[in-house]
């Protein structure tokens, strides 16, 4: 089973106020996330932290998981998400901020998964290895080993990865402006 760990837990402090609640194309961003979610073939979860209260009501879906530890960087929500997702075969990291990421984006890293049988295929775009990323249960290990604000890039760097042109992947939103 390949599950999807969609990350919402940030305190959007580049962003002024909860970017998980600004509106893109008509519908804030995590349940526009959470709607791609949902249709992952596999378990999907969304890791909320800052703002959990006011974003339950925009996850639809998708099971919720709740990381207390926010505060202390985005390895804690990995580690949450990780967690809640231990028997999965694989995992795919998502973000909610990256609006334009779609259900084939996702599944174009299963597929090269299943092809190559690489342990981690990442997306490819704008001179960036990143996510959303596929780990294979292998490297679970790893992931629960980053600390503090050290998202997944860290073992993008450090491994040999496979990976897929994913020019969606590019918009990612950190300020109003990027909306």
């Amino acid at each position: 089973m390949i599950a999807l760990l969609l990350l919402a837990a940030g305190g959007s402090r580049r962003f002024g106020s909860p970017k998980q609640l600004a509106v893109f194309d008509g519908t804030t961003l995590l349940r526009r996330a959470c709607r791609t979610a949902a249709q992952f073939p596999g378990r999907a979860v969304v890791v909320l932290g800052a703002h959990a209260e006011n974003l339950r009501g925009e996850v639809e879906g998708v099971e919720i998981v709740i990381n207390d530890r926010w505060e202390n960087g985005i390895a804690t929500s990995i580690h949450a998400g990780v967690r809640a997702l231990a028997d999965a075969d694989a995992i795919v990291i998502a973000l909610a901020d990256q609006p334009d990421v779609g259900l084939p984006d996702l599944l174009t890293l299963v597929t090269k998964h299943e092809e190559t049988g690489a342990p981690i295929v990442a997306a490819e775009y704008a001179d960036t290895i990143g996510v959303p990323v596929l780990f294979h249960r292998s490297r679970f290990g790893e992931l629960l080993a980053l600390s503090g604000d050290e998202g997944a890039r860290k073992l993008l760097r450090s491994r040999q990865v496979v990976t897929v042109p994913m020019p969606n992947a590019a918009h990612d939103i950190d300020q109003v402006e990027d909306l």
